[in-house]
């Protein structure tokens, strides 16, 4: 059943006064929502991704299943600056053409190697496994002849340079080698690790994850049951050599392992998908002795309920546990937790969580994480939300897991808007399949609505539910967003309702793709009463169109919205008071301006008079985190005309005409936080994040 969460599905935008000077109706209006950078800025991976690496520069390399990044095509592979946004320096050129990356291990020489389920990168066979030269081009001197016949889900470097690719394979380069293999640092296999007949059964998800222990032993995870032959129970510890560590011996587990990490003590900490070890409940969670045998030390309660991907451990010894969960030991944790060294869930870390496509929680997903020096840390996966925030797939949290507002902020609308009107105060509302706006988390999937002359608001959709309510795809809201239960909502329409046109006699004109109400038969229009009953009354036949014209009928020729053209279609309009218009739909530039799904244009002879300089592309915030409370900008160049700074919640703390200065010095009214300084000129803005210590 789809359903709208809250009254948050209609973002309101407050609405920015227009300057009055001469703009010709129609024409684009740079003064509304001018921080927006459009052209999809801000909207992340196009799709999953499921492996990362940080160099020592702070870039951060990512891998998965996406065709895009920020709407730059890159095929599932792409390196991101350290504010979130694509390195074009790194040139994979046509890329993965198909598959998944799954794995990834960044070498000491700036090299890195890149598993998982893939045949062809730019044009060369290469059959689940290649490394990359440090520009993001295939380096060819590393050959692993035929490659391998199946999945790379986990890699790891020795500090040899040897490398360990381990998952669901069964030979490489046509020789037997059954779930692990280590090669030497051209690709060639190594014949001194010996690992007889591998991992069985041949099946999915035969090794999940391995790594390499400080005393150069072998640890691998996943959905084996024996090694070379000898019962390991999903848990194996191989000695340098690739025989089997016999001091190490697994219990019986039900359910598979994901993933593992390795405390000071050298004791072990599992996640994944399984219930009972040795007879003894747990929860997708458990900390294993040295010896293999459960530790009850760890206090996990009843641990998460659905599977856990991916854990780090921190130099404190706590850990970072990602998945796909909801809660933990039953309290509320979407996605991500950090669990104390004793197991209990650490109370100073942010319960915000990750959001995912469908507005369901727990259909998000964590496929990475990734410690930064200072104590952040990168989450990567399937989601589009981070602790209230839009993130699509990739986020940067703080220490205490809250996201990193300045982290490729979101601009304009997340997703695409049906609808937008206009309230009386001068705010804008906007509706449609709706993630986010300007960085903020928001939801909705609403077709359509209408302000009522007492401020009440009609909304139409596809949609059963209305914040837990029953509805029928239509409900009538009070200015708070409660419910009105003076409206017919329960029994309503059958299917969407996609437009709303509001009579002056109160009584409501609906169109959609419904074909009854209430048990009354319709043809995709009806009329409904002022209280939402059905009005039987109204005769539907043939409606023409609606067209905006002169009172005489002819064409409006001085509205020429030819003047500036958006590159995607507009689906809503709504009038301000002062006749200007603000458009949604599914564009991400107005006029070659990027805005992301939602601008105003001139509907008047109002006017604007704003210069057209460039943006500020090279300036930079020295220092950063700022000292003694004072702003500093260098390397502006003469195009720069305005200083704004925004806090986290978008509010506007200081704001300094430029004059085309090189430079710019002055106090910063702030607390200690993330804050944006955003220049702009031409319509256009450029963004540095700052931090105030």
């Amino acid at each position: 059943m789809k359903s709208i969460p809250s009254y948050c599905l209609a973002i309101a935008l407050t609405a920015l006064p227009a300057l009055l000077l001469a703009q010709s109706p129609g024409a684009f209006d740079p003064t509304f929502n001018p921080t927006d950078l459009g052209f999809h800025m801000g909207y992340g991976a196009g799709g999953h991704v499921d492996a990362a690496v940080r160099q020592p520069d702070g870039k951060v390399i990512i891998g998965g299943y996406f065709d895009t990044y920020n709407s730059t095509p890159t095929r599932s592979l792409a390196r991101l600056t350290p504010d979130g946004l694509i390195d074009t320096t790194f040139q994979t050129s046509a890329g993965l053409a198909y598959g998944t990356v799954n794995s990834m291990a960044l070498q000491a020489d700036g090299r890195v190697l890149v598993g998982g389920n893939f045949l062809v990168f730019d044009g060369d066979t290469v059959n689940n496994l290649m490394r990359l030269m440090p520009d993001g081009t295939r380096d060819t001197t590393f050959d692993v002849g035929s490659g391998f016949d199946d999945l790379v889900r986990s890699l790891a470097l020795q500090a040899d340079g040897k490398i360990i690719a381990a998952g669901d394979f069964d030979t490489l380069n046509g020789a037997p080698h059954s779930g692990i293999a280590r090669l030497l640092a051209d690709g060639t296999v190594d014949p001194t690790f010996t690992t007889g007949t591998g991992f069985q059964p041949a099946s999915s998800q035969k090794v999940n994850h391995v790594f390499v222990q400080p005393d150069g032993k072998i640890f691998c995870s996943g959905g084996f049951y024996t090694y070379n032959g000898i019962t390991s129970g999903c848990f194996a510890r191989l000695n340098s050599d690739g025989t089997l560590d016999g001091t190490f011996v697994p219990q019986t587990i039900a359910g598979v392992p994901y993933y593992t990490v390795m405390q000071s003590n050298g004791r072990y900490v599992t996640g994944g998908w399984f219930v009972q070890y040795g007879g003894v409940s747990v929860g997708r969670i458990m900390r294993l002795q040295s010896n293999g045998a459960l530790d009850a030390s760890y206090i996990t309660g009843t641990g998460f309920n659905s599977d856990v991907h991916r854990l780090v451990i921190q130099p404190d010894g706590k850990v970072i546990v990602g998945g796909s969960f909801t809660t933990y030991d039953g309290l509320e944790y979407l996605d991500l937790v950090r669990l104390q060294t004793n197991g209990v869930a650490d109370p100073t870390f942010s319960q915000g969580g990750l959001g995912g496509h469908y507005y369901t929680p727990g259909d998000a997903r964590v496929g990475e994480l990734l410690l930064e020096p200072l104590g952040g840390f990168y989450t990567v996966g399937q989601f589009i939300h981070a602790g209230g925030r839009t993130a699509n797939s990739v986020a940067h949290l703080f220490t205490d897991g809250t996201p990193d507002p300045l982290y490729n902020p979101g601009y304009g609308v997340l997703g695409f808007l049906h609808d937008v009107a206009v309230q009386p105060d001068g705010k804008v509302l906007g509706v449609g399949r709706v993630h986010g706006y300007n960085g903020l988390e928001e939801h909705g999937s609403i077709a359509d609505l209408e302000l009522q002359p007492d401020g009440k608001i009609l909304v139409g959709g596809g949609f059963q539910e209305y914040n837990g309510i029953s509805c029928g795809n239509i409900v009538r809201l009070l200015t708070n967003g409660a419910v009105d239960t003076t409206f017919q909502y329960a029994v309503a329409f059958n299917e969407q309702v996609s437009g709303i046109a509001l009579q002056s006699d109160g009584r409501i004109v609906c169109v959609g793709g419904f074909t009854d109400h209430s048990g009354n038969p319709v043809h995709y229009i009806a009329r409904l009463n002022a209280d939402g009953s059905f009005d039987a009354s109204y005769a539907t036949g043939t409606h023409p169109g609606v067209l905006r014209m002169n009172a005489d009928g002819s064409p409006d020729t001085l509205f020429n919205a030819n003047v500036d053209q958006p590159n995607g279609s507009v689906k809503a309009l709504a009038l301000q008071p002062d006749g200007d218009i603000i458009v949604g739909g599914i564009f991400s530039a107005w006029g070659g301006v990027g805005r992301n799904k939602i601008a105003r244009i001139h509907g008047g002879d109002l006017a604007t008079g704003l210069s057209v300089p460039s943006p500020a592309p090279s300036f930079r915030v020295q220092p950063n985190p700022v000292a003694d409370g004072q702003l500093r900008l260098v390397g502006l160049p003469s195009g720069a005309r305005l200083l704004r700074v925004f806090d986290t919640q978008g509010r506007l703390v200081l704001n300094e005409a430029l004059h085309g200065s090189p430079e710019w010095s002055g106090a910063l009214p702030v607390t200690v936080g993330a804050y944006a300084v955003v220049i702009t000129g031409d319509g256009a803005a450029e963004t540095r994040r700052v931090l105030v210590p």
